[in-house]
């Protein structure tokens, strides 16, 4: 009777060939997903610099907008536009008052 053995280093070699295989895969597959990282962290950093410098020009402009509206309204300014109008500033001025509780009585 002849009894057929299969050949073993075949089998080791299979497996050293599949092993090396998955490995060179892992690396490969690892390489790609890293520069795929970088290059999103890369990508961005460029957005928040550009978001940063409109944020810098969107705060200078607010200055000076705020800058306008305080100028509009200083009291040099408040007192021309009354002497233009007409009105006339006085010096103890007396100013209305209301009784709350007769207020809300007549409610």
């Amino acid at each position: 009777m002849t009894i057929i053995e299969p050949n073993k280093k075949q089998s080791k070699t299979k497996f050293a060939r599949f092993t090396a295989g998955a490995a060179f895969a892992l690396v490969f597959t690892g390489s790609v997903l890293s520069i795929s990282l970088y290059n999103n962290t890369v990508d961005l950093r460029h957005r928040v610099s550009s978001a940063e410098s409109t944020l810098q020009m969107l705060r200078e402009e607010n200055d000076e907008l705020k800058g306008q509206v305080f100028s509009l309204s200083s009291v040099e300014r408040v007192r021309a536009f009354g002497e233009e109008s007409g009105f006339i500033q006085q010096k103890s001025p007396k100013y209305l008052e209301v009784d709350s509780k007769k207020f809300a009585q007549n409610l």
